[in-house]
C-alpha cells in the first residue's frame, strides 16, 4: 500500500516516489486508507478507496459538494480529485479529533460549525435520499437478517409518512466526532462523502455515532432552545437509519472475504450494528 501511495503521490506532484514520505496511518473508517504524507516539507492526507468502497458513494457528487463546503472556510484545501479512482489529497490540519474526553468541551463549537453548513444556502449535487440508499446497499448485502427487514419496514413507511416532506438543506452527513479536527485558529469539517440535501437534523444525529448521547447532548444547543419531544425523536429515527445502512456495509466486506483478509470480523460489526437498530427501534416504538 504504501508504494502505491508514493507511486500516486508521484505523479500527482511531479516527482519521483522517493521525495515523498509516508508520515503515518489515520486510523478509522470502515471503507478507506488514509495516511498523512509529505512532501517538500509540506504534508497532506492522501485518501485510496478499500476494497468495495467505490459501490458506496457518487464521487461526483462528493466533488462538486467538496467545492461547494470549501466556500465556508471550515474543510482543508483539496489539491488533487480523481472521480473515477476516489483518489484525494488534502492540505494537512495540524490539530486534533474530538473525542470522548473532550466532545463536552466542542459542542458549542459543533453546533456553530452546523448550523453554517445548514444555512449557507449551498445547493448540493443531489439529494441525500434516506430512503434510496438504504435500499441500493441492501441490493450489495446477502444472507441479511429477517428482523432487519421488518425493521426497514417499519422505517421506510414511517419516513414516508412524517418526513418525506421536510424541508432539505446542505448537509455533510456524516458528521461524527472524528471528521471534526480541533485546528489551531478554528474547528474544521472534513470527510463530505455523504452529503447532500437532507434534513438538517440528521447532522445531529449523525454527531451520535460513537455515542448517541452527544446527539442529545447536542440538540438544545444546535436549536438554541429547548428541543421538543419530536425533535428527540427525528434524531433518534434518522440514526435507526444509519446503522441500517452500515449494517450492509458490513455485510457486503464479509460477503467479498474483507473479514479474513483484513483480520477484522465484518460479520460480527454487522452484528453489533443490527443489535443497536433493534435498540432504537424499540424506544422509537414505544
Amino acid at each position: 500500500m504504501e508504494n502505491k501511495i508514493k507511486k500516486i503521490a508521484s505523479d500527482v506532484f511531479k516527482t519521483s516516489p522517493d521525495k515523498i514520505k509516508i508520515e503515518y496511518r489515520l486510523l478509522g473508517g470502515m471503507s478507506n486508507y488514509t495516511y498523512v504524507i509529505s512532501h517538500n516539507d509540506n504534508w497532506y492526507t492522501i485518501r485510496i478507496l478499500g476494497e468495495g468502497a467505490e459501490i458506496f458513494v457518487d464521487r461526483k457528487a462528493e466533488e462538486h459538494n467538496l467545492k461547494e463546503a470549501t466556500k465556508l472556510g471550515i474543510v482543508n484545501e483539496t489539491v488533487y480529485f480523481n472521480v473515477k479512482t476516489g483518489v484525494k489529497i488534502s492540505k494537512y490540519i495540524k490539530g486534533e479529533y474530538i473525542t470522548a474526553q473532550n466532545v463536552k468541551d466542542h459542542y458549542e463549537e459543533v453546533a456553530k460549525v452546523l448550523r453554517l453548513v445548514h444555512n449557507s444556502n449551498l445547493k448540493a449535487y443531489g439529494d441525500f435520499d434516506p430512503i434510496g440508499r438504504i435500499e441500493k446497499y441492501q441490493s450489495y448485502s446477502k444472507n441479511y437478517d429477517l428482523e432487519y427487514q421488518e425493521i426497514k419496514n417499519w422505517w421506510k413507511d414511517y419516513y414516508i409518512k412524517h418526513y418525506q416532506n421536510i424541508p432539505h438543506v446542505f448537509t455533510h452527513g456524516d458528521g461524527q466526532r472524528s471528521n471534526f479536527v480541533i485546528g489551531e485558529d478554528k474547528l474544521y469539517l472534513l470527510d463530505w462523502e455523504f452529503s447532500g440535501q437532507n434534513d438538517p437534523l440528521y447532522d445531529v444525529s449523525v454527531f451520535g455515532q460513537n455515542d448517541f448521547n452527544d446527539a442529545i447532548n447536542l440538540l438544545p444547543i444546535y436549536l438554541e432552545r429547548t428541543p421538543t419531544e419530536e425533535e428527540y425523536f427525528r434524531i433518534r429515527f434518522y440514526r435507526l437509519q444509519q446503522v441500517l445502512m452500515w449494517y450492509h456495509v458490513a455485510l457486503y466486506k464479509d460477503d467479498i472475504g474483507l473479514s479474513a483478509k483484513l483480520s477484522l470480523d465484518f460479520k460480527l460489526i454487522a452484528e453489533n450494528y443490527l443489535k443497536e437498530a433493534k435498540y432504537h427501534f424499540e424506544i422509537l416504538k414505544g
